[in-house]
């Protein structure tokens, strides 16, 4: 399948990938490697996955996430390995408790702002060494656990074990 710029998907594509007649029905997808470039396609087939709640979108061509709003009962979400510099969608996917961002091009802390609605977020990777800027370093264990509370893992670490590390760095007591 060429890439096009645009959601390369048809209701036929999406029924054969996830075995399900109708997209109502449709809970889990996985559209990895397609050189998606965009979601905000108007009448993409993706947005009448109304009870979609897993997407991955793995290894794509993604530069933004706008119109993903319109899948407000996803609860994972692997968007590792694109091009997306903005999360202000994001801030819409209250449902979202595992969010995947590694390997893309997150440069400015400020982004995770937009995750803060998310009260049900406990799980973020963010990918250290790997394309996001942000988490360059470890600078990212002591702001992230700083910025959005209800994480619990981040990176695959607990955000506990991050705490006690910055507290051994810093040279403080143990709570």
């Amino acid at each position: 399948m060429a890439a096009t710029g645009v959601l390369p998907l048809s209701a036929a594509y999406i029924k054969w990938r996830s075995g399900h007649f109708d997209l109502e029905d449709v809970v889990t997808l996985q559209l990895n490697g397609l050189a998606i470039l965009s979601l905000s396609v108007p009448s993409s087939v993706l947005f009448r996955c109304v009870n979609l709640t897993s997407l991955s979108l793995r290894k794509n061509e993604l530069r933004s996430l706008d119109g993903i709003e319109a899948l407000p009962l996803l609860t994972h979400l692997d968007l590792t390995d694109n091009k997306i510099s903005t999360l202000h969608p994001l801030s819409f996917l209250t449902a979202l408790s595992e969010l995947h961002l590694a390997n893309n091009s997150i440069a400015d802390l400020k982004q995770l702002d937009h995750l803060k609605p998310l009260s049900e977020l406990r799980s973020l990777s963010l990918g250290p060494g790997r394309g996001n800027a942000i988490a360059t370093g470890d600078r990212h264990f002591i702001a992230v656990p700083e910025m959005l509370p209800q994480v619990l893992v981040l990176d695959g670490q607990s955000v506990r074990v991050a705490k006690v590390c910055e507290q051994v760095v810093l040279g403080g007591r143990f709570e």
